[in-house]
């Protein structure tokens, strides 16, 4: 007898129900929070037939998926997986009563444009692209973000130097009084928009 007959008969008899991983279907993918059956993060899933990848009669319920990663009070980056999605479905320590999805079928999705060195997040249409020490949305042919605390103290220069000007003129009787009425609001400190590095969060790119 080879080692092979001898190694299947002792998994025979230790496992006589044993079942590898097989490849699935997702026929819906349940939503909602907790840890019930009815809401847990998990898919129905029909079984396909190895090779071919015909259908089975086969359909398994409430198959639990592992969030990307998750943490406590509900904490989390969840993707749910789309209907149609082909799934690798396994089963802890080989018994078909407690089946779980390993993760999406390699050969069957459809890759976004990523490159080495990069991390990715994307739904088809709104991507996050973290590079080293840059953050992308969208694209990158626009500036960063605006840092706001500078330009509200910048804005608010100007704004109280037109204010000056506005009293100025409101309260001048005649072109004495109002070049008087003027002359402290020279003192002012202007917001200087000459350069958008001053606001800008060069750290971050976002497209159009």
């Amino acid at each position: 007898m080879s080692v092979r007959e001898i190694v299947a008969r002792w998994l025979d008899a230790a496992m006589p129900h044993r079942q590898g991983p097989q490849i699935g279907r997702v026929l819906k993918f349940n939503s909602g929070s907790g840890e019930n059956t009815e809401n847990a993060y998990s898919a129905r899933v029909r079984v396909l037939r190895p090779g071919s990848l015909e259908e089975t009669e086969r359909i398994l319920e409430d198959v639990p998926y592992s969030p990307i990663w998750a943490g406590p009070d509900g904490t989390g980056v969840y993707a749910p997986l789309p209907v149609d999605t082909l799934v690798i479905v396994g089963y802890v320590e080989f018994n078909p009563a407690h089946p779980y999805i390993e993760g999406v079928w390699g050969e069957f999705y459809q890759a976004a444009d990523f490159k080495p060195k990069e991390f990715l997040i994307t739904n088809g249409t709104t991507t996050i692209t973290v590079k080293s020490n840059e953050l992308r949305l969208n694209g990158s042919n626009l500036g960063g973000l605006v840092k706001v605390k500078q330009l509200i103290t910048h804005l608010q220069r100007n704004e109280q130097f037109l204010r000056a000007i506005q009293t100025a003129i409101e309260t001048a009787s005649n072109p004495n009084s109002l070049l008087a009425g003027l002359k402290p609001s020279a003192a002012l400190k202007l917001g200087d928009f000459s350069s958008a590095s001053n606001f800008e969060n060069s750290k971050v790119k976002h497209g159009g």
